[in-house]
C-alpha cells in the first residue's frame, strides 16, 4: 500500500549526491573558499531532502509530470529561502548569492532528469497486487473507486465475492462478482492474490471466516484488511458513514497523547511567532489596503466552535465591504464577488486575511494545524446531518489542515462530509513531522494561489 519502496533509499542518496556535488562544481568558478562550500553543501542539501520529504516526493505518485516539476521546483525555492537566508547572515557577499542561485538552478535541473529516469524505470519494474473484495454492497464500490482513481498504487481487482443472489450479476468498476463465498478456495486457486478486503458492513459471517481460514492454512501468502483500514491507506482518509460509534470513540481514546500535547503547543506558539513576525510587513500593507479602500474596519470578528464544542472569536482581516454577509452567504474561494474591497483579491487568495489568527493560537483557542473551526449554526445544521460530526471537536481546530490542503472549502454537506474524512484521518493519525508537512504545504500552496 502507502509505504516506502527499498528503491526511495536510493533515490535519497542520488538525490544529495546532486545536491551536495552542485556546490562543489561552481567552487572554482565563484572561487568560494573550502570551508563554505562544506557548510553549504551540507546545510542546503539536507534542507532540500526534507522538504521534498514533506511534499512527498519520496513516494511513488501518478500526478501531472508538468505538475510534479512545477512542485519540484517550489521545493528547491523554499529551500534557498530558508536556509539561504540563514547561510547569508554569516556570509554576505554578491558572488556568495549569485554561487546560492546557481547552485539550486543547477540542483533543481539535474534533479529533474534524473527523477524523470527513475520513475520511468521504477514504475515499469512495481509488479501489480492482486486485490480480492468480500462483498459487493456500497463499501466495496466506494473502494474499488478509490482503487481505479489511484493506479499509481498499481493495485488490481481480480473480482468481488458475496453471498447475496441479487449481486451475482454485478459488475462494478469494470470488475465481475466472482461468487459466493463458497468460490473463496477455487478463485484463490485460478488467481495469485496479495490481499483480501473485508468489505462486510456488520457482523463476518461464519462462512466468510471458514473459507478463509481455509486458505489461511493451505499457507497462501496474502493480507487480509478490513473496510476500514483498506480505505485509509489507499486515500489517506477515514470513513464516516460506515463506522461505528465504537470507532469514534476509539479515535478519541487514542488522542490522549500527553507527551505529543505539549510538543505540539510549544510548536505552535513557535511557529506563530515565526509567521507573524516575518508576515509584519503583509500586515501592514493589507491595514493600510483597507483603510485606502474605505476607511472601515480593520479586522472582522467571527464566532466558530471550538476544542470540546466551546465557542471562541477568530480574527480576520475584514476584506469586503462593511456587513457582507448580510447580503449572503460569502464563499472564500469566490475572488469575483464584487463585495471585496480593492487590493484585496489577492489578499484573500493568498489566504493573508487570515494572519490576524496568529494571536489566536497564541491565545491557545487553535492551532497552527488541526481542522478548521466552522460556524457555530453550521455546526448545528452538520451536528444534525452528519453522523459523528462531534467527535472533530475532540482535538484543537487549526488555522491549515489535511482537510484543507487536500480539499479546501465546502458548500454543501457532501462536501463536509468528504472533509470530514481527512479530518479524522489526521486526528487518528496526526504528529508533529505531519503537522510541520502540512504547514509547508499549506504556505507553499497560499503563496502559488493554490489554496482555495
Amino acid at each position: 500500500m502507502r509505504k516506502f519502496s527499498n528503491a526511495i533509499y536510493l533515490l535519497y542518496l542520488i538525490d544529495f549526491i546532486i545536491f551536495a556535488g552542485s556546490f562543489f562544481v561552481f567552487n572554482q568558478i565563484f572561487r568560494i573558499n573550502m570551508t563554505t562550500t562544506l557548510i553549504s553543501s551540507a546545510v542546503l542539501p539536507l534542507t532540500w531532502l526534507y522538504i521534498l520529504w514533506l511534499k512527498d516526493f519520496y513516494a511513488f505518485t501518478c500526478e501531472d509530470f508538468i505538475k510534479r516539476i512545477y512542485f519540484l521546483f517550489e521545493g528547491f525555492i523554499l529551500g534557498l529561502v530558508f536556509s539561504g537566508t540563514l547561510l547569508l547572515l554569516f556570509n554576505f557577499d554578491k558572488s556568495y548569492l549569485i554561487y546560492l542561485i546557481t547552485t539550486t538552478l543547477l540542483s533543481f535541473s539535474v534533479t529533474t532528469v534524473w527523477r524523470s529516469l527513475f520513475y520511468k524505470y521504477t514504475n515499469s519494474l512495481k509488479a501489480e497486487k492482486n486485490i480480492l473484495i468480500i462483498g459487493a454492497g456500497h463499501s466495496a464500490q466506494r473502494l474499488a473507486q478509490e482503487i481505479t482513481n489511484h493506479p499509481e498504487l498499481k493495485l488490481n481487482i481480480v473480482g468481488f465475492v458475496d453471498d447475496d443472489p441479487e449481486k451475482q450479476s454485478y459488475v462494478i468498476n469494470g470488475k465481475k462478482v466472482l461468487g459466493t463465498c463458497l468460490d473463496i478456495n477455487k478463485i484463490f486457486e485460478e488467481n495469485k492474490i496479495n490481499f483480501v478486503f473485508l468489505c462486510i458492513t456488520g457482523k463476518i459471517k461464519k462462512n466468510v471466516l471458514l473459507e478463509l481460514s481455509k486458505v489461511i492454512n493451505s499457507n497462501k501468502n496474502f493480507k487480509v484488511l478490513k473496510y476500514t483500514t483498506a480505505y485509509e491507506h489507499i486515500t489517506q482518509k477515514t470513513p464516516v458513514k460506515t463506522n461505528t460509534a465504537d470507532y469514534f470513540l476509539t479515535l478519541v481514546l487514542h488522542n490522549k497523547k500527553p507527551f505529543y500535547k505539549i510538543i505540539k503547543r510549544l510548536f505552535d506558539i513557535y511557529a506563530a511567532s515565526i509567521i507573524a513576525i516575518a508576515t509584519l510587513p503583509i500586515m501592514i500593507f493589507v491595514v493600510c489596503s483597507i483603510k485606502y479602500a474605505d476607511g472601515g474596519k480593520i479586522f472582522y470578528v467571527q464566532e466558530r466552535i471550538g476544542k470540546d464544542g466551546k465557542p471562541f472569536k477568530v480574527y480576520k482581516f475584514r476584506t469586503m465591504v462593511e456587513n457582507a454577509d448580510k447580503e449572503g452567504m460569502v464563499d472564500k474561494g469566490n475572488t469575483q464577488d464584487n463585495r471585496i474591497l480593492p487590493f484585496c483579491t489577492i489578499i484573500r487568495k493568498a489566504r493573508f486575511d487570515e494572519l490576524p489568527q496568529m494571536f489566536n493560537i497564541l491565545k491557545g483557542e487553535m492551532s497552527i494545524v488541526g481542522p478548521r473551526p466552522e460556524f457555530v449554526d453550521f455546526v448545528k445544521e452538520y451536528e444534525q446531518k452528519v453522523p459523528f460530526y462531534k467527535f472533530r471537536h475532540s482535538v484543537t481546530p487549526g488555522w491549515t489542515g489535511w482537510a484543507q490542503i487536500n480539499y479546501g472549502h465546502c458548500v454543501n454537506v457532501d462536501d463536509i462530509v468528504e472533509k470530514l474524512r481527512y479530518d479524522f484521518y489526521y486526528i487518528k493519525n496526526r504528529n508533529i513531522f505531519w503537522d510541520l508537512s502540512i504547514l509547508i504545504k499549506a504556505v507553499a500552496m497560499a503563496l502559488s494561489g493554490r489554496h482555495s
